[in-house]
C-alpha cells in the first residue's frame, strides 16, 4: 500500500476552512493568542501560499475563528468517547473557556 484515501467526515468547503480546521486539530484548546497557535498557523500558512493564494485579510481573520468553531463544534459529536467521569469537569470547563474566547 503507497496510500490511504479516508473519505470520514468529508466535507465540500472553502480552502480557508481547511487550514482553520488544520491549525484546531494541532492546537487543541491553546488560547488563541498562544505563541504555540501562532507559530503553528503562520508554518500552514507560509507552506499553503507557497503553493496557492490565500487572503491576509481581517475578514479572512473573523471567518478563521467562524471556521475553528465549527471545526470544534462538529467535533463535540466524539467528546463522550473519550471524556470518563473523573475529568468531565475539567473537560466541560476548558471547553466553556475556549468557545467563549471564540466568541
Amino acid at each position: 500500500m503507497t496510500g490511504l484515501l479516508d473519505w470520514g467526515l468529508v466535507r465540500t468547503t472553502d480552502r480557508e476552512y481547511d487550514l482553520a480546521c488544520a491549525e484546531q486539530g494541532l492546537c487543541g484548546l491553546s488560547p488563541l493568542d498562544s505563541e504555540r497557535r501562532e507559530r503553528i498557523r503562520s508554518a500552514l500558512y507560509e507552506g499553503y501560499r507557497a503553493v496557492r493564494d490565500l487572503p491576509a485579510d481581517e475578514a479572512f481573520e473573523a471567518r478563521r475563528r467562524l471556521y475553528v468553531l465549527v471545526f470544534f463544534a462538529a467535533n463535540m459529536n466524539w467528546v463522550s468517547g473519550w471524556v470518563t467521569p473523573d475529568v468531565e469537569d475539567e473537560v466541560e470547563r476548558d471547553y466553556r473557556a475556549f468557545v467563549a474566547e471564540l466568541l
